[in-house]
């Protein structure tokens, strides 16, 4: 049985990445993505929100959020710490992998998809990055938020690769 992800996972995954996330190049402040930040884009000292955790603290919570993800590889909440903590450190394969795992447990996630466009973005796989976001927002009941975000990343491609942007959606 899969385990769904609970709301407070995503927001503290969000607000992670968030921190983390470069916006797209030659995009002015208006047009970056907007994020609410929270205590927790301070990271955490020994579970104390808003206190800032050393790299040390840090790879023991990687170390113990993986050998929790290798005994319970269907709980999302698991496996969205685990990426949040490794976009973090800017481990992005590890992020990378655990999303797209999450994926094949949860095929349908726009907030998940948009997240793996956000970090292919990062690398510079601009064309995987499309793919991401517009498979996140091709559902029929996407966020607001996640609309918005991707059609800020897609013209961020779009400009790197020298393309006409697509219009809003």
């Amino acid at each position: 049985m899969v385990r769904r992800l609970g709301a407070t996972a995503v927001g503290v995954y969000l607000s992670l990445l968030a921190a983390e996330t470069m916006a797209p190049t030659g995009m002015s402040a208006r047009t970056q993505p907007q994020e609410n930040k929270s205590e927790s884009d301070q990271g955490d000292a020994g579970g104390v929100p808003g206190t800032k955790a050393t790299a040390g603290e840090i790879e023991t919570r990687r170390t113990q959020l993986l050998q929790a993800m290798l005994a319970a590889p269907d709980d999302l909440d698991i496996a969205f710490a685990y990426a949040a903590l490794s976009a973090r450190v800017d481990d992005h394969e590890a992020a990378i992998y655990t999303l797209e795992r999450m994926l094949i447990y949860a095929p349908d996630l726009p907030r998940v998809q948009l997240e793996l466009g956000v970090l292919y973005y990062r690398i510079g796989a601009f064309d995987v990055a499309r793919q991401y976001f517009e498979a996140a927002i091709s559902g029929p009941e996407v966020p607001r938020e996640v609309r918005e975000r991707v059609d800020v990343y897609l013209a961020g491609i779009d400009q790197a690769q020298d393309r006409p942007s697509s219009p809003p959606r």
